[in-house]
């Protein structure tokens, strides 16, 4: 029987593109990834193909990739164990979160692991996160079984935001609650613009988690913290009457990090440890 969770440890894999394509002697835009494309499924493959510019398709090959190889490096997993399901809860289509199958059935949320990635320009970010009881270690999963002692999973969201992508008229009115813009408006106009991507990505990750997406009106998810301007803050925010957890993520393993921010969430008010891994270095390895 699952015992109550005190914690998650949720394992945050970040790729730069720049780092792919720097190792293959190519650009951004046309970059090769297609010793990639045997790890995803048919769908997947389908969906990349329907993507127009070389770097849309390379980052979501990429990221897909990515996605595979962090599960089975935390899980302990070989490839072949296991895939994923990206059906939509509420339309059906192929682009819902992902959710882990192990031998051909999918893993209930009591299994202790849920997966979230997400994609801006030249990164992208998985975050595999545990679940784990007090005093336990969660084990990896057998076909269609939750790990050993593992706790009830806490859905994850990660993402991971180019900063300038904020840059534009009515930001602050649509995307921010009354005491972020109050919070932001009190720094310089560098911190201020870096505090709005910060903010932006922590709202994501919060959606993600929930599995609203941006069906939730993001003015009204107040994640600001006093003294956590730079990026590094955790805290709780209630939404829709449930409790998430969220904490940002240090960009340590790649280059050219102020320019992007990052976070991870997870239902619940439970602990939570982030550790960051260096995601290019899995997909070159490979």
């Amino acid at each position: 029987m699952n015992r109550a969770v005190t914690s998650s440890l949720v394992a945050v894999y970040v790729a730069d593109m720049r780092d792919l394509a720097g190792a293959q002697g190519g650009s951004r835009d046309g970059l090769g990834t297609s010793r990639f494309e045997g790890l995803l499924s048919d769908g997947e493959r389908e969906r990349a193909g329907l993507l127009v510019d070389a770097a849309d398709r390379s980052r979501f090959v990429a990221a897909h990739a990515l996605l595979r190889l962090a599960t089975s490096a935390e899980l302990e997993l070989p490839l072949g164990r296991f895939s994923f399901d990206f059906t939509c809860a509420r339309c059906g289509g192929a682009h819902g979160r992902p959710r882990l199958i192990v031998g051909g059935e999918a893993l209930p949320v009591t299994g202790g692991y849920t997966v979230s990635l997400s994609t801006s320009h030249d990164l992208v970010a998985v975050a595999v996160a545990v679940a784990v009881a007090a005093g336990a270690v969660a084990t990896p999963p057998a076909a269609g079984e939750a790990g050993a002692d593992a706790g009830t999973a806490r859905e994850v969201g990660v993402d991971v935001q180019l900063v300038s992508a904020t840059e534009f008229g009515g930001f602050d009115e649509v995307a921010l609650t009354e005491n972020e813009v109050a919070g932001i408006r009190s720094r310089d106009d560098a911190e201020m613009q870096r505090m709005r991507g910060v903010l932006w990505a922590r709202k994501e990750a919060v959606v993600k988690a929930l599995g609203r997406g941006l069906r939730v009106d993001p003015a009204t998810i107040d994640v600001s913290v006093t003294g956590t301007v730079s990026g590094t803050g955790s805290g709780i925010v209630n939404c829709e009457g449930l409790a998430v957890r969220w904490a940002d993520v240090p960009l340590t393993v790649v280059g050219g990090a102020a320019r992007y921010a990052s976070a991870v969430a997870l239902m619940g008010s439970g602990d939570v440890e982030v550790v960051v891994k260096n995601g290019s270095d899995l997909l070159r390895r490979y």
